[in-house]
């Protein structure tokens, strides 16, 4: 999650910070949807890392008494 996750949440965490302070700004609502959509966009971004990291189970370099102990626990 690293090489794309850390980019994808500064992108939502900079949207969502530009959201709220158009908010509280008299800006039009145009400006206002253009922002809450690409917040969106980022969000879903972000989501679908974090689903996609956690699909991925165990690494490759995991030891193998993490590997015995995740059988033991399946059986």
């Amino acid at each position: 999650m690293e090489e794309h996750g850390l980019p994808a949440l500064i992108l939502f965490l900079e949207c969502k910070k530009n959201l709220d302070v158009v908010e509280s700004s008299s800006s039009s609502e145009n400006i206002v949807i253009d922002l809450l959509f690409k917040t969106m966009q980022s969000l879903n971004a972000l989501r679908e890392i974090i689903v996609k990291s956690l699909e991925s189970g165990l690494r490759n370099d995991a030891s193998d008494a993490v590997i015995a102990k995740r059988q033991k626990v399946r059986w």
